[in-house]
């Protein structure tokens, strides 16, 4: 009884890779072309730049009150923020807001109009592209949320450091 079950099974499996190949190939030749990259939003490829191309706007390292890192505005309204230690926070995200806050961020809480950056990790270089500005606005502030903590580590005003508009002068 179990010698025709592995028969069965010897001829199953001899029967089924075969099949299985084809079924693999078809698969490769029926899959969708992928999209191209011209119909993407332009806002996907703000980042591809290398990190430290443009125009180098103001650069600081006392920014965030509490959180020691180097902050760089490029022209074309990109950040980059590259943090001088290894944070105990977890899951530092990076928002801006174009509303400044409260002057205490121990007792802050995001507004409801900020926009997520990205995500900060270790102690790279992390480079951002901020929203577009909207009447000639002057960006408002940058916060940094533990999403790990649910709490706010600093907060950064941007008041009165020209950020740029995008176009070449």
């Amino acid at each position: 009884m179990i010698a025709a079950h592995r028969r069965r099974h010897r001829l199953i499996f001899v029967l089924l890779a075969p099949a299985i190949l084809l079924v693999l190939v078809a698969a490769l030749f029926e899959r969708r072309a992928s999209v191209a990259v011209d119909a993407l939003p332009a806002v996907l490829f703000t980042h591809a730049g290398k990190i430290g191309e443009g125009i180098v706007l103001w650069t600081r390292e006392d920014l965030f009150a509490g959180f020691p890192a180097r902050v760089v505005a490029y022209q074309g309204r990109e950040i980059e923020l590259k943090p001088l230690r290894p944070q105990a926070a977890p899951d530092l995200l990076l928002y801006w807001s174009p509303a400044m806050g409260s002057a205490s961020v121990a007792a802050a809480r995001l507004p409801e109009d900020v926009h997520l950056l990205g995500r900060i990790g270790g102690t790279g270089i992390h480079r951002f592209a901020l929203p577009p500005l909207e009447l000639g606005i002057e960006p408002g502030s940058l916060w940094l949320y533990s999403l790990g903590h649910q709490e706010v580590i600093a907060r950064a005003p941007l008041l009165g450091l020209a950020l740029g508009k995008g176009e070449t002068r």
